[in-house]
């Protein structure tokens, strides 16, 4: 509850009923010790349709083929775009599919709710029920099969909006590019910039 709570105020959640399909959270370790929530979202995923692969993934057999040229260095910049899945927006209609634990309105108030944010958190067209309302997800959720092609695509325009091309990605389905002077690599949510250029 007080999970919910906190994703509720953060405006990752919104209260619904009623809810067409949903999961529970798991709790999964991070390597600084803290924990991650990930919706177990297994058998949404298995009722969608199946996602095409995401489309020019980074993986190692691309990155064992670059060539430096002789007299230049490599230079690499990793960026783990942190939160990217919390700020991937889900459209409203996809929302009740991505449900959690139902709560009820005496939990939410017992952890601090006030009747105000109650009522700021209804989805539009949800109704209280006497069982309580599902938390549905504002967000794409990690645990959800479509999650990672929607990340993917998302970077792949920032990418082209930031003026880098498509051709210049360095993955295990097409060639490396000839020029590194500017290259990338993509997996989800961690981007790699590569430059033979200098500095």
């Amino acid at each position: 509850v007080q999970l919910t709570l906190r994703q509720l105020r953060a405006g990752l959640l919104e209260l619904g009923a009623p809810c067409k399909g949903g999961g529970t959270i798991l709790p999964v370790g991070k390597k600084d010790g803290r924990q991650r929530a990930v919706w177990h979202g297994s058998r949404v995923s298995f009722a969608a349709a199946r996602p095409p692969a995401p489309r020019l993934l980074a993986d190692p057999s691309g990155l064992a083929a670059l060539h430096v040229r002789p007299g230049h260095l490599l230079r690499l910049t990793k960026r783990d775009c942190r939160r990217l899945f919390d700020q991937l927006v889900l459209p409203p209609r996809l929302r009740p599919y991505m449900a959690r634990p139902r709560v009820s309105r005496a939990d939410l108030q017992e952890a601090g709710a006030t009747a105000a944010e109650l009522h700021s958190w209804l989805a539009p067209g949800a109704r209280a029920t006497a069982l309580g309302f599902w938390p549905l997800s504002r967000a794409w959720c990690m645990g959800f099969s479509w999650s990672s092609f929607v990340a993917q695509e998302t970077l792949l325009a920032v990418l082209k909006r930031a003026g880098i091309e498509e051709a210049r990605a360095i993955c295990g389905t097409k060639p490396v590019p000839s020029d590194l002077g500017l290259a990338f690599a993509l997996a989800t949510d961690d981007v790699m910039l590569l430059s033979d250029a200098g500095p």
